[in-house]
């Protein structure tokens, strides 16, 4: 991955006060270039420090997008402090478990790229391929140790 980027101290008319902007360029396709553009209110910190905290930010933003998304963050109708608290940690918890149970079955070179959206998938296509299975009144051991029958599982799931 080829990436430039540069830093500058700018005037910020909005915020009335100096930032530190820095212009990150993704060069990895010619054709479509892209960029983003970060700051910071303070002007001391390092644009590579910079860059790391958006990145952390991003993968935060990742997860509350999970948690609404996959595990019912948003659909709890209490008012209860003490109840939304439960249901909010047990949404994160969901997650937790997804994340965990997918570095399980990871091999240790590699990288580490999760899809709550993969996981639901996956577990979709089992689901239905157990019920064509049994409806059918396939022979599910043969049928799962066909050299095809990991395609299946794996149809409409991202790939790294």
């Amino acid at each position: 991955m080829s990436n430039g980027f540069y830093s500058l101290v700018v005037w910020h008319v909005s915020l009335r006060r100096n930032i530190r902007l820095v212009y990150l360029q993704d060069q990895r396709n010619p054709t479509k270039q892209t960029y983003a553009l970060l700051f910071s209110t303070d002007v001391a910190q390092c644009p590579e420090e910079i860059l790391e905290l958006y990145g952390l930010r991003f993968q935060i933003e990742l997860i509350f997008r999970d948690a609404k998304q996959f595990t019912g963050w948003s659909d709890c109708q209490a008012r209860n402090e003490t109840a939304l608290d439960v249901h909010f940690n047990v949404s994160l918890m969901v997650l937790n478990i997804a994340v965990a149970k997918q570095r399980g079955q990871m091999e240790n070179s590699e990288p580490m790229v999760f899809s709550m959206n993969s996981i639901k998938r996956r577990a979709f296509n089992d689901y239905l391929l157990d019920l064509f299975i049994d409806k059918l009144g396939l022979a599910g051991t043969l049928i799962k140790s066909h050299n095809n029958f990991q395609e299946l599982r794996n149809t409409g799931v991202t790939r790294a």
